[in-house]
């Protein structure tokens, strides 16, 4: 009871902040010249937005596009067919690929970063260390700033038997409690024909 007590109010002063991680995607196949060519046809794309252009002007971005998705087509098999020759389970290699390309991807492809000052650190048990400090701390603040305030008024808390605090449950929670409730035998029409 106590713990979930704490982790409501702890909840409640410190937030989850839902942060997006980027996947770092290893692009191998993505040489400066394309890097160029990308930058190339972006201008090129807006010219085209921006500005009436003439025939043959369109014509030459039409047929960039054309060969620029050709090229980076071409780059990307060869990419993957060096990744596949490259490995040693080949077929495990290809579902690689197709789960890569259809935008299935495991969970735990992403790295562990804390930044400290000017330190990036990558280390689960240093970054654990790091957050409890900084959470101890951050707690010692608060307490050294209730007693230089002189507000002890502010700390009370009035107990009162008819309030009742709601914590947060999960769905699984709930499911288990309601499998464990006993069923009782319930009045319907069957009952009134047996009379």
């Amino acid at each position: 009871m106590f713990l979930r007590t704490f982790l409501h109010y702890f909840n409640i002063a410190f937030p989850y902040k839902r942060k997006k991680l980027r996947e770092r995607v290893n692009k191998r196949w993505l040489s400066k010249g394309l890097i160029t060519s990308s930058n190339r046809m972006k201008v090129l794309n807006n010219l085209k937005q921006t500005y009436t252009l003439r025939r043959e002007d369109l014509n030459y971005i039409t047929e960039y596009q054309r060969i620029y998705k050709k090229i980076l087509k071409e780059a990307k098999k060869k990419d993957n067919n060096r990744f596949v020759t490259g490995s040693k389970d080949r077929t495990k290699a290809m579902w690689q690929l197709i789960n890569k390309e259809i935008g299935k991807t495991q969970v735990n492809d992403y790295r562990l970063e804390l930044g400290i000052g000017d330190k990036i650190t990558t280390c689960p048990t240093e970054i654990t260390e790091k957050l409890n400090e900084h959470f101890i701390n951050a707690v010692e603040e608060l307490v050294k700033q209730n007693r230089h305030s002189n507000s002890y008024s502010s700390l009370e808390i009035n107990h009162c038997s008819n309030i009742v605090f709601i914590t947060p449950v999960t769905e699984e929670e709930v499911t288990k409690l309601s499998m464990n409730l006993k069923g009782k035998p319930l009045l319907g029409m069957m009952t009134y024909l047996r009379v």
